[in-house]
């Protein structure tokens, strides 16, 4: 898959192809599906949409992806899943996010159960993707960027969709340091598009651990899987 798309996928428990088509005209409230595409009706947004049969393997990787937030209830229901339906999109803004993030509600509402987003490996229940407001860019980067760790350092995932690198942290930092000075790093840059520069030093507030700057490019996926990304990673070291 190219790296510079957004890929969504939304499991439900529809009948068939033409009950899939059926349920996004009615409940989607503004879409329409035809062959593999998925318009906005009175708009030029348009997305490609492929529909996967029963996926037995599925279950555990929303299981993982749910990072043990979705309740016994909901991962039995993905467990029992008939098509999941997968929305590709353009990557590189706020806006192009915001404008898949519309078709997944449509898609959640014509009967899809639950999210996850591939460029991230983060999944969402319903309720939680329902809940989400796409105008506000701080629910938009919580639900597209997630974090992990490696035995070397700690680094975010996802910000490839917004068209913006992502960052590490060594381990040297408490998981909790990392996780606080990453996410106002990473929406810093996404709000402010400031212009950094290898050697500057980032702290979130003037009190706070500085942190030197290096970028390099993403060295811990492969360029082929959709975890990479290509606007590079900045690394940051607590001074």
């Amino acid at each position: 898959m190219n790296e510079n798309k957004i890929i969504i996928g939304v499991p439900g428990k529809w009948k068939n192809r033409t009950d899939i088509v059926q349920a996004i005209v009615s409940y989607s409230e503004g879409y329409i599906f035809a062959g593999h595409i998925i318009k906005k009706i009175d708009s030029d947004e348009v997305f490609e949409l492929d529909i996967y049969d029963h996926d037995p393997n599925l279950v555990k990787a929303f299981t993982y992806a749910s990072q043990g937030r979705f309740p016994d209830e909901l991962i039995s229901e993905i467990d029992n899943h008939t098509y999941t339906l997968y929305v590709i999109g353009d990557s590189g803004s706020i806006n192009e996010v915001r404008k898949i993030s519309n078709v997944i509600t449509g898609l959640l509402k014509s009967g899809g159960i639950a999210v996850k987003i591939e460029n991230s490996g983060i999944a969402h229940s319903f309720e939680d993707w329902i809940s989400m407001n796409s105008e506000e860019i701080s629910e938009l980067f919580n639900s597209f960027v997630t974090f992990a760790r490696s035995e070397e350092f700690y680094y975010s995932c996802g910000m490839q969709v917004f068209g913006l690198p992502d960052a590490t942290i060594e381990t040297i930092v408490s998981p909790e340091e990392a996780g606080y000075v990453l996410s106002n790093f990473l929406y810093f840059i996404l709000t402010e598009n400031p212009k950094l520069n290898n050697g500057e030093t980032f702290s979130v507030s003037l009190d706070d651990t500085k942190y030197k700057l290096n970028f390099t490019d993403c060295n811990y996926f492969d360029k082929d899987e959709l975890f990479y990304n290509p606007y590079g990673i900045w690394n940051l070291k607590k001074i």
